[in-house]
């Protein structure tokens, strides 16, 4: 692949709208006359994301030079998620705030995985390696990650979990990947630390989102970050009942993006935006911020609605 190509790619996927040409008062990595999301068209009116931007790609290049197809794949589904992550912003009240924010993460993040896949390890081998010297005993270590799932669909029928593992075992996968496989019947594409909680981005066989979050080593060990149900309390909020009012069947879709993580009393708060709509399929009507809550212990609370916004036609 050219480096063209490629550096075009790691910010984002190919634009199939093109933006009126104009004057832009930031320089991307990528050509803001071809800007098509709303991240992309952020990024291109404001120079410190602009600048930002660059740099990641340039972390990003450089991380990738050099290692292994495994571990390229690896940083491709990551850069894939964040992308995924980046147009969350869009949802949150300080959306500059927030795109700085996962730039300067993703940032950090890629300039730890270059050193050490630069010593010949990968990022997950060396947060495992120093798991006994510092922080919590995880249970469910980076291991998990299976990092060759690239073409599962393609190899495997659907729901066919037996394939699954036999391709995982054929490409070197840890046990532990392939015990989590065997167990919840997910592989995980990345594993990110977050203190006594950890987030893994997951996949499965599905009709609609393959994709999907988990919060582990809490308790129970294994928490979903999707499948919200609007509660009585919820019903009765007047921002809620004014959508309801317009969309009676309307229903939270489970197809949520990861924003961010908080300290609240002790224990842990992870964020994820998700969607209300008729069908899953159908016109996403409002943007829902919902909290998972774990307190001091690492015992999950549940889950809280935070916010509910109206999207604009």
């Amino acid at each position: 692949m050219k480096t063209k190509t490629f550096v075009a790619f790691a910010v984002t996927f190919l634009a199939v709208v093109t933006m009126p040409s104009g004057s832009w008062a930031a320089n991307a990595s990528f050509d803001c006359r071809k800007a098509a999301t709303w991240s992309e068209i952020q990024v291109c009116r404001d120079d410190e994301l602009a600048g930002l931007d660059r740099q990641m790609v340039q972390i990003y290049t450089k991380a990738r030079a050099g290692v292994t197809e495994k571990q390229k794949k690896t940083l491709t589904n990551e850069q894939r998620a964040w992308l995924l992550q980046r147009d969350n912003c869009e949802l949150v009240a300080e959306q500059a705030k927030c795109l700085r924010k996962i730039y300067q993460t993703r940032i950090a993040h890629l300039s730890a995985a270059g050193r050490s896949e630069g010593s010949g390890e990968s990022a997950a081998q060396a947060h495992s390696d120093d798991k006994g010297k510092a922080g919590p005993q995880r249970e469910i270590t980076p291991n998990v990650v299976w990092r060759d799932a690239d073409d599962v669909f393609s190899q495997c029928e659907h729901a066919d979990f037996e394939c699954v593992v036999k391709l995982m075992r054929a490409r070197g996968a840890s046990e532990e990947a392939v015990r989590f496989v065997q167990k919840e019947q997910v592989w995980v594409l990345e594993f990110k630390e977050f203190g006594s909680i950890d987030l893994l981005l997951v996949e499965t066989f599905r009709a609609n989102t393959n994709q999907f979050y988990a919060l582990v080593n809490g308790s129970p060990k294994v928490v979903y970050a999707e499948g919200y149900e609007l509660t009585p309390a919820d019903k009765k909020r007047s921002d809620v009942q004014a959508l309801l009012a317009r969309s009676p069947d309307a229903f939270v879709i489970a197809q949520s993006g990861f924003t961010r993580h908080e300290s609240v009393n002790g224990g842990s708060r992870f964020v994820f935006t998700d969607f209300l709509a008729v069908c899953r399929a159908c016109e996403r009507l409002a943007a829902v911020e919902l909290a998972y809550d774990f307190d001091a212990t690492s015992s999950f609370k549940g889950v809280k609605l935070l916010k509910i916004k109206a999207l604009e036609k």
